[in-house]
């Protein structure tokens, strides 16, 4: 029974997250403060991740169920079920816990690249952490766009940089996962495109830019 504590934990992340509110309808009520923000169909990303979640935590729960990853995993699973419980409550804690959820799923995923563990584990977490990150820039941006710290335009600039250089860090130091965390890039970017074509596809052009040569590289 306790080896597969992850699945339960993966279990009781995703019941608690479904009590916490539709994403989409959250994220639509931040879209015309923040223009980098994804059209709310991006978001369904998230019955992906948790979907994957289930999956992996019960088929491959032995080798989350370590010392190290468990404990990390245990911490993300808090952070990720605290986190939807206050996203649209209280934009700077959201924005702290989201920072604090990618961390953790950063560190879990180069520790599972160390290891010589299966690619369905490798990919679940690789498109996590990756929207994570994703997620957790767009929350911070928001936060920021609203509390008048930053214009709209200036925040879409260095959103530009930080997207175009995360692809090479991906391929650094995420070598097997980087293929589901490219193509979570590609996701969002094309979910923000489609928030508002004529103005993101000029914006989202150097990123992509980006992930065809970090694909090259």
């Amino acid at each position: 029974m306790k080896e597969y504590l992850p699945v339960i934990v993966t279990l009781l992340t995703v019941i608690s997250n479904s009590l916490g509110g539709n994403i989409k309808e959250i994220s639509a009520k931040y879209i015309k403060s923040n223009s980098i923000t994804p059209a709310p169909f991006t978001f369904s990303i998230w019955g992906l991740i948790y979907s994957l979640l289930l999956y992996a935590t019960f088929i491959y729960h032995k080798e989350i169920f370590n010392g190290n990853i468990f404990s990390l995993f245990i911490i993300s699973a808090i952070l990720s079920a605290t986190w939807i419980q206050v996203w649209g409550k209280n934009l700077v804690l959201s924005s702290v816990i989201l920072l604090l959820l990618a961390a953790s799923l950063i560190m879990i995923t180069y520790e599972l690249n160390k290891n010589n563990v299966n690619k369905i584990l490798l990919y679940t977490f690789g498109i996590y952490t990756t929207w994570a990150i994703i997620a957790s820039i767009i929350n911070l941006s928001t936060t920021l766009i609203e509390n008048d710290i930053i214009d709209n335009k200036s925040m879409k600039t260095i959103i530009l940089i930080i997207l175009s250089i995360l692809p090479f860090v991906f391929n650094k130091f995420f070598n097997k996962t980087i293929l589901a965390m490219l193509l979570t890039i590609i996701w969002a970017s094309f979910g923000i495109i489609m928030k508002d074509t004529t103005n993101n596809l000029i914006f989202i052009i150097p990123i992509l830019i980006s992930l065809i040569f970090s694909f090259i590289i």
